[in-house]
């Protein structure tokens, strides 16, 4: 075989190879491209999931606000519906220690005074264990401060008794106030 024949074969092998690697960089770039395609396509289904999520936080924010705003305002109500019930409840005390004055009976200010705190401290506790997220310590806190306040209560009915024992009838009652100040 003579060179130009070598030459001519070592050309035909190198142009098949070209020709082989040219079809498989051909390939691959269909590859490459197929790739692409389908992580633009990852990417954009994830971006519209993103996307998605996103209007649903701010939906769910928006409704969050309006039911705040929605609790805020229950809250608010409450609150004077409570202070109203209260002030008709004092009322109503009032009336009757007024009734009891005009009917000559002395009225005990100091049992009708004790009564009525131990039923708004119950009525607190009991807001406090019914709230929406009840808070159980606090109302806890208020039955011990009532039974505290109720021992301090008796101590001054007990001697709220031993004055008026301890004390004529028939004294003036301006020494009574002077001893009691």
């Amino acid at each position: 075989m003579s060179i130009k024949d070598k030459l001519q074969a070592f050309g035909e092998e190198l142009i098949a190879d070209a020709n082989k690697k040219s079809e498989e960089l051909h390939r691959l770039k269909r590859e490459v491209d197929y790739l692409i395609e389908q992580g633009r396509k990852e990417i954009t289904a994830e971006s519209n999931k993103l996307d998605a999520g996103f209007k649903l936080l701010a939906n769910e924010k928006e409704r969050f606000e309006k039911y705040k705003i929605k609790t805020e305002k229950e809250i608010e109500e409450e609150r004077e519906s409570a202070e109203a019930r209260i002030d008709r409840h004092f009322d109503d005390v009032i009336g009757y220690l007024e009734e009891l004055h005009e009917y000559g009976k002395p009225p005990q200010i100091i049992d009708s005074y004790i009564n009525a705190c131990f039923v708004l401290d119950e009525k607190l506790a009991k807001y406090y264990l019914k709230k929406q997220r009840p808070n159980h310590n606090t109302a806890e806190d208020i039955r011990n401060l009532r039974k505290e306040n109720k021992a301090y209560l008796q101590r001054i009915k007990e001697l709220e008794y031993l004055i008026s024992e301890r004390w004529p009838e028939d004294v003036d009652t301006s020494e009574k106030r002077n001893l009691s100040v």
